[in-house]
């Protein structure tokens, strides 16, 4: 899918859940929700998880789509719905909740706070989580479906999410002990999509704002994504 993307990726793939907390962005852009046209741009928080034999590939978190508000989804290949599944979810702008994603029996199960939400998965996949992935935490801002980006059309939507907060986020390895995500065991970066082209006429580091600080270990990431930031004189 296209878009700017802030990523803190585990460097094992031996884990099997995450639990962590995430303090929703303060203010964030109401794109309009069109499926045909592809113009809605929406922040996405949400863990990838991701196996060595690419048998699981699935994003799991919370997504603004514009006037129908927050959903709880998940995206991928192993989500047998057509790749795509949501709810909705009542939370607000800076709302700090828990996510967590854990596998029962043959369920892949999401909480957010006190809610749970069964994710309809292919079969195999709660299984192969309980192999080892690589499990990465995001916070992006991305087109709801993937579209042939050309030029400035993804910068000019001046879509935006500001000051969202991830932290205090426990692992859980195959082992079933529990590890802190830290500077140490993950790595950070920042993309652009896969369908945005990469060339410095749309790759504008300005759109991005990101710090990072570390509390009982735990590493905490501050993001803000805010195409109202390009650089004029390249995508005016």
């Amino acid at each position: 899918m296209a878009g700017y993307r802030t990523r803190r990726k585990t460097k094992t793939s031996n884990f099997v859940a995450v639990n962590g907390t995430l303090k929703l962005p303060w203010a964030y852009s109401n794109s309009v929700d069109d499926y045909v046209a592809e113009t809605g741009i929406f922040p996405e928080f949400f863990y990838n998880f991701n196996t060595p034999s690419g048998s699981v590939n699935m994003d799991i978190g919370l997504v603004f789509r514009g006037t129908s508000g927050w959903k709880v989804f998940a995206c991928g290949p192993n989500v047998n719905t057509g790749g795509w599944y949501e709810s909705s979810i009542s939370v607000s702008a800076g709302q700090t909740v828990s996510i967590a994603v854990y596998t029962e029996d043959y369920k892949v199960i999401v909480r957010i706070n006190d809610w749970h939400y069964i994710i309809p998965t292919t079969n195999g996949t709660a299984a192969a989580i309980r192999g080892g992935c690589w499990v990465t935490r995001e916070a992006n801002l991305v087109p709801q479906k993937s579209k042939n980006l050309t030029k400035c059309w993804l910068l000019q939507t001046n879509a935006y999410f500001v000051g969202a907060v991830w932290s205090n986020t426990t692992l859980t390895n195959t082992g079933g002990a529990y590890v802190k995500m830290s500077t140490l065991n993950t790595v950070y970066d920042e993309t652009v999509g896969d369908n945005e082209p990469t060339d410095a006429t749309v790759t504008d580091s300005n759109c991005i704002t990101h710090t990072v600080s570390t509390s009982n270990s735990f590493v905490t990431d501050n993001c803000t994504i805010d195409f109202r930031n390009r650089n004029k004189n390249i995508c005016s």
